[in-house]
């Protein structure tokens, strides 16, 4: 008869996952009958409870077995016997614990709202599945669009082995965890050395406008350095993610280096080009201009040095307070003051939230590279000899061009005073200056005098035009003579001489013209 199998051997239980293990078994020394396979039972090592009952491995001689939908990180033991079909041997056993698993939810998600902060607090998963050797907290921003539209945000995460966790709010001077003008939707999930669980509840946490999005420096505008006292600038908008922007303010700063100047937002500016040469600062830097939201716009072009008086309120006048207060920002007038020839200058755009009667808050570009402008004469940089090498050339043919109407204007005058002087009767003038035409006064017969007098008679009065350089004893104004000595001449620009020319005709034919 069949007696007792003996213990099979080498029994070995291994972690395959959070959810697997496997048992290998080599066969027992003597089945003391037939080979009718094996039986294989799984217990938890907590409690003795009976997980896989009665297994039985076919009679295909297979030596292992693999069991899955276990729970993670749990202790098992497994007993294997073997069956020669009267009776079963001695079980063969081995321990093995399955690895850590994703855990569930956290559990009592809770959040405490401040004006500072928001707190957010949870207790354990209910089931770890394993060490929870941490938390992440998922932090999603949302905030209004240009359309009012809800737009994510920034996304951001966490991690902290407590079950609670400060999150801060940023101001209107500083930005930290949780940007301004934002909602935050808050989830936590805790994780093993597997992985990550489940999220927990959401909670949400509001944070107000604030301290505005940094704007963008200034863009020079090439040429800037052929100006002696402007310098043109492109302004760019500042997003207004952080909230809307209530004012900009453009700072310059003479300066030909930006390393040594403080920080662009604790740069502490004067109101005018004034008080700044006169605060014995060691930087000369002034706000030139206030410019709208409106007036920035997507762009805009503005000249540094144009002398404009801007302002966030045009109904502002006056200026009463030195420190930047609410009423400084938005509604003070700046002189954008003249620069200094042959000098450089850096800018920085401030951008301001809006007004809402508290401290001004405000965040500012970095600093443009800076830009040199041009001298009054020859001092012009060596470097910018070539770029004005062709306004120059363009200059000197404007001058000989006007040298030369004002030399035909001349000569066509004394012209025309000679023959009038050879051809006059006393009552008759030709007008060659302007054209052709022979004028007579029938109304007056003035004594000749030691000036040539042009009579205009404006209905029925009769007023005397002349001197070129000073007036008579009865305040009128004479012309010198040019028939004979050489006498004073004002040179004409040609779009005068033509308009005098046409208004003379016109009143040509209306009255009449006598050279006394």
């Amino acid at each position: 008869m069949a007696g007792v199998p003996t213990v099979p051997r080498n029994v070995r239980l291994t972690n395959l996952s959070f959810s697997e293990l496997r048992v290998t078994w080599d066969e027992p020394d003597n089945l003391y009958g037939p080979d009718r396979g094996y039986v294989i039972n799984l217990y938890t090592s907590t409690d003795s409870g009976v997980v896989k009952n009665g297994i039985d491995v076919a009679q295909n001689h297979s030596t292992d077995y693999n069991f899955g939908g276990l729970e993670a990180a749990t202790s098992y033991t497994v007993e294997v016997r073997a069956n020669n079909d009267r009776n079963l041997g001695p079980p063969g056993n081995a321990t093995a614990r399955t690895s850590d698993g994703l855990p569930s939810s956290p559990t009592n998600i809770s959040r405490q709202e401040e004006g500072t902060h928001c707190d957010i607090s949870w207790s354990s998963p209910a089931k770890p599945r394993g060490d929870i050797i941490g938390y992440n907290v998922h932090v999603q921003g949302h905030y209004p669009s240009d359309s009012r539209e809800r737009q994510d945000g920034e996304y951001v995460m966490k991690s902290t082995t407590s079950t609670s966790i400060r999150l801060l709010k940023s101001t209107k001077t500083e930005i930290v965890d949780l940007l301004p003008n934002s909602v935050y939707t808050i989830t936590v999930t805790g994780f093993t050395y597997t992985g990550e669980g489940n999220f927990s509840r959401a909670v949400n946490c509001t944070v107000p406008p604030g301290k505005p999005s940094k704007p963008e420096p200034p863009v020079r505008i090439l040429p800037a350095y052929l100006f002696s006292t402007t310098v043109p600038l492109q302004v760019q908008p500042a997003s207004e993610r952080n909230g809307p922007i209530g004012c900009y303010h453009v700072v310059v700063v003479k300066s030909s280096s930006t390393d040594n100047l403080p920080d662009p937002e604790m740069l502490q500016p004067d109101k005018t080009l004034e008080e700044a040469k006169n605060s014995g600062n060691d930087v000369t830097a002034y706000i030139a201009m206030a410019l709208t939201p409106d007036a920035v716009g997507e762009s805009t072009t503005v000249t540094v040095g144009d002398g404009r008086v801007t302002s966030c309120n045009p109904q502002h006048v006056g200026r009463k307070r030195r420190a930047l207060t609410s009423a400084d920002v938005y509604n003070q007038e700046y002189t954008n003051s003249p620069l200094q020839p042959g000098s450089s200058y850096t800018t920085s755009v401030r951008a301001y939230g809006r007004d809402d009667g508290d401290q001004p808050y405000f965040s500012a570009s970095q600093y443009m590279d800076p830009v040199s402008t041009a001298t009054d004469r020859e001092g012009i940089p060596v470097h910018l000899a070539g770029m004005i090498g062709l306004g120059a050339v363009s200059a000197l043919l404007l001058v000989a061009l006007f040298a030369t109407i004002a030399v035909i204007v001349v000569l066509k005058r004394r012209l025309a005073s000679a023959i009038s002087k050879r051809e006059s009767s006393g009552t008759t003038v030709q007008n060659d200056a302007f054209d052709d035409t022979y004028y007579t006064d029938t109304r007056t017969n003035r004594a000749n005098n030691d000036g040539t007098y042009c009579d205009v008679i404006d209905d029925d009065i009769t007023k005397r035009r002349g001197p070129a350089y000073g007036t008579s004893q009865d305040g009128e104004y004479n012309t010198p003579d040019v028939g004979g000595e050489e006498g004073a001449y004002q040179t004409l620009d040609p779009r005068t001489l033509e308009t005098g020319n046409n208004e003379y005709q016109k009143l040509a034919k209306k009255r009449v013209f006598q050279q006394s």
